[in-house]
C-alpha cells in the first residue's frame, strides 16, 4: 500500500483510499478530512534606540487576539537561531546597530517575521585636538557632540572661564569653556546626546613654561655668545621668527629655532645695532616681539 501525498492544499480538502485488485470488489475507505488552517498574521513591531554598548527591549503585539499563539524571536529573516519566545526580548549589550526578527506560530503554522531595528546611538563627545600653550595664558576648549557638556580636569588646580580656581574632580558646565592651566592637564569631556547616551572624550592641554630670550649677542667668534640662544626653545619646533632692522627691513627669519642666529642675513654679517624680532611659538598664543641688540 503506498502513501499519498497530497500536495499544497489551500482549502480544507476531503479524501477517500479505493485498494483495487482484477475483478475484485474495491475496498474504499473512509473518508478522510484535511483540514487547512490560515497562516496568522504578521505581528507588529517598532524599532528601538539605545545607548551604545547597552541593551534594548524589544516588545511585538499580535494583531489577532488569541492565547494559543507563541511569539518567536530570530536573529536572521529565515532559518537562524531562535534567541527568545515571548512577547519581548531583550537584546544582548551591542555596540553597533542590529536587527532582530519575530514570527507567530500558531498550531506549527508560523506566520511572516516581521523585522524589528535597534538603532545604537554611538559615541559623539569629542573634546577637540590637543593643545600646546605657554604658562600664564589660556586656551577655549571645543567641546561638540551633544546637547549637554561636564567638563573635569585631573590636575589638582585649573583655572576654567569661571575664574575661579577648579579642583580635582570638579565640573564646569559649558561646551567651549577657556582654561588657564598651570601644568599639562587633561581634561575629560562628558556629553549627553539627544537620546540620553553618555559619552566621554579627553584633550590635553600641555602647558610649556616661557622661553627665555637674551636681547643681546656679539658674533665676534670668540666662541662666548656668538649666537642668539634662546632658552626653551626647542619646545617649540613649529616657531617662526623674523628680524627686522631699524627701517623696518627683513633680514632674516626661519622655521623652527634648530640652529641659532648667528648675526648674519644672506650669509653677511650686520652690523652692530639694535634689530627687531617677532616670535610665533605655535598657533595659540600671541607672538612675542622685542628688540635685539648686536654688539662686538
Amino acid at each position: 500500500m503506498n502513501d499519498y501525498a497530497p500536495g499544497v492544499l489551500t482549502q480544507p480538502t476531503w479524501f477517500r483510499r479505493v485498494v483495487t485488485s482484477g475483478s475484485c470488489q474495491p475496498l474504499i475507505s473512509e473518508p478522510v478530512l484535511i483540514q487547512v488552517s490560515p497562516l496568522p498574521l504578521a505581528p507588529l513591531a517598532t524599532s528601538v534606540t539605545i545607548c551604545h554598548n547597552s541593551f534594548g527591549t524589544l516588545a511585538a503585539l499580535n494583531p489577532v487576539a488569541s492565547s494559543t499563539d507563541l511569539m518567536q524571536w530570530f536573529d536572521q529573516p529565515e532559518g537562524g537561531n531562535l534567541v527568545a519566545t515571548g512577547t519581548t526580548f531583550v537584546t544582548p549589550f551591542l555596540q553597533k546597530s542590529a536587527v532582530y526578527y519575530v514570527q507567530i506560530v500558531n498550531q506549527s503554522c508560523a506566520s511572516e517575521r516581521t523585522p524589528v531595528m535597534v538603532n545604537v546611538s554611538e559615541p559623539a563627545a569629542n573634546a577637540g585636538p590637543d593643545v600646546t600653550i605657554i604658562a600664564g595664558n589660556s586656551v577655549q576648549l571645543q567641546g561638540s557632540g551633544g546637547v549637554q557638556y561636564t567638563w573635569s580636569a585631573n590636575e589638582s588646580f585649573s583655572t576654567m572661564s569661571t575664574g575661579s580656581q577648579v579642583a580635582n574632580g570638579s565640573s564646569l558646565y559649558k561646551n567651549n569653556p577657556t582654561v588657564t592651566p598651570l601644568f599639562t592637564t587633561d581634561y575629560t569631556l562628558t556629553v549627553r546626546s539627544e537620546d540620553g547616551c553618555i559619552s566621554t572624550d579627553e584633550v590635553t592641554v600641555t602647558v610649556l613654561q616661557q622661553v627665555q630670550i637674551p636681547n643681546t649677542f656679539s658674533p665676534n667668534n670668540d666662541r662666548i655668545n656668538d649666537t642668539w640662544m634662546i632658552a626653551g626653545i626647542g619646545k617649540f619646533p613649529d616657531c617662526k621668527l623674523q628680524i627686522f632692522n631699524q627701517w623696518g627691513e627683513l633680514v632674516h627669519t626661519n622655521t623652527g629655532y634648530f640652529t641659532p642666529w648667528d648675526g648674519k642675513s644672506n650669509g653677511k654679517h650686520l652690523p652692530i645695532a639694535t634689530y627687531y624680532y617677532i616670535l610665533n611659538l605655535n598657533d595659540f598664543d600671541k607672538p612675542l616681539s622685542g628688540s635685539i641688540t648686536i654688539i662686538r
